[in-house]
């Protein structure tokens, strides 16, 4: 997620979300181990991983709607709402631009560990 703010420099942001489990010793039946109730949202600065969902813009100003409309997801229409507004989806003219911005900033983030992002897994919804 890149944060724009009004007057100086953007910055990017990880959001992770974390399910909880009772336990992850088994591969299969994942849904009789879930605890929904205990799921979370982390916020790191910076980049965390290699295998983004999703590429957000966000206006400094507009963090607090951000985070109401994530608190308020019910389904997949309020997510494509949120990518509508938010989001740059990999079939957007921008995307490779922005692409092209997180992997420099990732770079100087960590000059040994960085690599390049992989977009096998990402979603175009």
């Amino acid at each position: 997620m890149k944060i724009v703010p009004e007057h100086g420099e953007a910055f990017w942001l990880t959001l992770i979300n974390n399910s909880a489990h009772k336990n992850v010793a088994e591969i299969f039946f994942e849904d009789r181990r879930r605890l929904p109730d205990e799921d979370s949202l982390s916020l790191v600065k910076g980049f965390l991983g290699a295998y983004p969902n999703a590429y957000w813009v966000v206006p400094e100003s507009q963090l607090t709607e951000l985070r109401q409309r994530i608190a308020s997801l019910a389904g997949e229409s309020d997510y494509a709402e949120l990518m509508d507004r938010f989001g740059v989806r990999r079939t957007n003219p921008r995307f490779w631009s922005l692409s092209d911005q997180a992997h420099l900033a990732m770079q100087a983030q960590d000059r040994v560990g960085f690599g390049m992002f992989d977009y096998n897994r990402l979603q175009n919804r």
